[in-house]
């Protein structure tokens, strides 16, 4: 079944309300970028994630999957993996469940929390109902067993995360998607906060961070427009 509409998408979905803005091209230019860089790692699950929460990190994956999706080439799956703070079902104006923590914890099979959104190309597994420890489900097998399945399914597993801070849920990921994409807002993240970020991930798997709400003269790839701003680097 397909679900969602465009008049009850969050405004701030720039790619589907504003697909000719500045914004919608600057997620464009994240999209070829990190497929560049994927095509040459392999890098296909992506988790998003953040050093505190208020980032703009669940902002950013649905735009970008969505600007992915818009590829025809492209078939993305968007999983919200924040089981303390989901935000992609408010966005995205769907119900919250079954989902991802319904999977995790036996009361749904993969087929049943995956949803057919109306933009082609573009599937949705929302957050579920959570009744266990967040971090435990996150560190089950049955995550990594639907990422399995899910990578034969589509080209690109995004994965909204939860900050790294206060409570390091994400790095229960470490073992089973193949790179991070970090999300930092301008004039909020201290660089104390990344360097706490950078304790708790490998390395070797962060693909790269989205600079949020920059100033437009700051660099290349970066734009404000109503308080947001994006770029990569």
């Amino acid at each position: 079944m397909t679900v969602g509409t465009l008049e009850t998408v969050d405004p701030y979905i720039e790619v589907l309300h504003r697909p000719l803005s500045v914004v919608s091209e600057q997620y464009r230019n994240l999209r070829n970028r990190l497929e560049r860089t994927a095509s040459k790692g392999g890098q296909r699950v992506v988790a998003f994630t953040s050093a505190v929460k208020g980032e703009g990190k669940s902002v950013t994956v649905v735009n970008l999957a969505l600007a992915f999706a818009q590829d025809v080439k492209k078939r993305v799956l968007l999983v919200d993996a924040d089981l303390r703070r989901p935000r992609v079902h408010t966005m995205l104006a769907l119900p919250q469940g079954p989902g991802l923590a319904d999977l995790l914890q036996g009361r749904a099979g993969t087929g049943q929390v995956v949803r057919s959104f109306f933009q082609e190309g573009f599937d949705v597994v929302t957050v579920g109902e959570v009744s266990s420890h967040p971090g435990e489900l996150l560190a089950s097998d049955g995550l990594a067993q639907a990422l399995i399945l899910w990578k034969r399914q589509y080209d690109f597993v995004f994965l909204d995360t939860p900050p790294v801070s206060p409570i390091a849920d994400v790095a229960f990921l470490a073992d089973v998607v193949d790179g991070y994409v970090v999300v930092v807002r301008a004039r909020k993240t201290s660089k104390e906060q990344l360097e706490e970020l950078s304790e708790h991930l490998p390395r070797e798997k962060i693909l790269g961070a989205v600079l949020n709400r920059a100033d437009a003269t700051a660099g290349r790839y970066r734009y404000k427009k109503d308080g947001y701003g994006y770029g990569y680097y």
